[in-house]
């Protein structure tokens, strides 16, 4: 069971691709397994209420079957394992974020145990020097894309964030490792590569002082059999004017600008630790727009940080409203221990944050809505993505990212998964930001 993001999906994939290495084969469900990893995420409150909430039922099925091992793997993991171990003495491992190479040996010491009663395994504190390649995955995505971890960990101090303390420090992959990582996935049938890390505008930075995200990005382009190239995660501070040529003028690098903003006031951005003030980040915008025809921008918000004011938040409002974001994710404050916002004082009540997460969405609703009428009518390329039903197909251009955005529904016959299909948009769908389209 994989959950969390992106960059937690690959490590699920690594993670089976070695227990299959090992002799070990996938079972179709839970229940008939002798083993279950569940891969956690420890980011924020919702994330780690959803993972104890599948860790308990995992153990619901561990108890009608006390020869099934359990294991919990992931941020969680990483972060909780001693308070997991107590509160669950039922689970057999925990392994961390940089552990998942060392699970088939894990797995082989319990089975090899005395007594099923034996201590939890627990290794969760070896953080590497080093971000190893990541080969020999089993995919969990469709054939015809792939996300590519390009480093592991971060360098910032974001107040809010909680991630360095889970990942430790920025460890880029070399560029020639990762073109090797796109081959085997292109050979695998990966027609677009999605770049992930925690912080993409700073990869390669810890290799020599250098970001090296522009050489990358042409290194990739001369990939065969890769079409698109999707990057995420940029950072407004360092993402650099190199990089915003490229994906302006490149025939793979997608015109998709998923950069993470987080607010709009230069006390919140400060008391944040962003790198970056209200007005830089504002002609950041504007100077996107202008540099690359029919860019999508997607970015991400925080309402109820610790002293946001009502001005500080009828500011983010104006912000959203003026550069009219293609997509938005809105997050409520989350009070993370270990991070340097968690002592700060005037704490925002949960009521006025559950309220203004609210009212950012109703601004957001009507830009996007707006947006995507002005798509109704144009032709665009789409890569289809799932059938769903007899002539209808979920399919994406170059404005959606999987899992993160709305979807093209593609209504037609003959169609198949992982092809690239000219399509004309016809209409918004009722009740969702989703696009009705037709093949041309």
């Amino acid at each position: 069971m994989s959950l969390g993001c992106a960059k937690n999906l690959v490590d699920s994939e690594i993670i089976l691709g070695r227990l299959l290495e090992n002799g070990y084969a996938l079972c179709p469900d839970y229940e008939a397994s002798d083993v279950i990893v569940v891969n956690t995420c420890g980011f924020i409150d919702d994330a780690k209420n959803e993972s104890v909430s599948e860790i308990e039922s995992m153990l619901d099925l561990k108890k009608r079957d006390s020869g099934k091992r359990l294991v919990v793997a992931g941020c969680l993991s990483q972060r909780y394992s001693e308070d997991l171990k107590i509160r669950y003495p039922e689970i057999d491992a925990f392994i961390g974020v940089n552990q998942r190479e060392e699970l088939p040996e894990i797995l082989a010491s319990l089975d090899n145990s005395a007594s099923a009663e034996s201590h939890a395994v627990v290794k969760v504190n070896r953080i590497l020097d080093r971000y190893d390649v990541d080969t020999g995955r089993f995919r969990l995505t469709p054939e015809h894309y792939a996300y590519v971890k390009i480093s592991e960990g971060c360098d910032r101090t974001c107040s809010f964030c909680s991630i360095p303390g889970i990942r430790g420090k920025m460890r880029s992959k070399p560029v020639d490792a990762i073109v090797s990582e796109a081959r085997e996935l292109a050979d695998s049938g990966a027609r677009e590569l999605i770049l992930i890390s925690q912080d993409t505008s700073d990869y390669g930075f810890d290799l020599g002082r250098k970001r090296l995200l522009p050489e990358l990005l042409r290194a990739l382009e001369t990939i065969g059999g890769v079409d698109w190239i999707r990057i995420l995660y940029l950072h407004p501070s360092t993402l650099s004017d190199e990089v915003l040529s490229i994906v302006s003028n490149s025939d793979k690098v997608l015109r998709y600008v998923d950069i993470p903003l987080q607010h709009a006031t230069d006390n919140m951005l400060r008391s944040m630790k962003r790198g970056i003030g209200a007005s830089k980040q504002s002609d950041l915008m504007h100077r996107i727009r202008a540099e690359i025809p029919g860019v999508v921008i997607r970015t991400s918000m925080i309402v109820g940080y610790p002293g946001e004011t009502d001005a500080d938040f009828d500011a983010l409002c104006d912000f959203v409203r003026e550069h009219r974001f293609d997509r938005v994710g809105v997050f409520r404050y989350s009070h993370e221990e270990g991070t340097s916002a968690f002592g700060l004082p005037e704490q925002v009540p949960a009521d006025v944050i559950a309220l203004r997460q609210e009212r950012l969405l109703d601004v957001i609703t009507e830009a996007s809505d707006s947006r995507a009428m002005e798509r109704v009518g144009s032709s665009v390329t789409v890569i289809v993505d799932q059938q769903v039903d007899p002539g209808s197909f979920l399919a994406r251009s170059y404005g959606e990212a999987p899992e993160a955005d709305p979807v093209i529904i593609l209504r037609g016959d003959g169609l198949r998964e992982g092809e690239f299909v000219s399509a004309r948009i016809d209409s918004l769908a009722e009740e969702s930001f989703d696009l009705i389209a037709s093949p041309v």
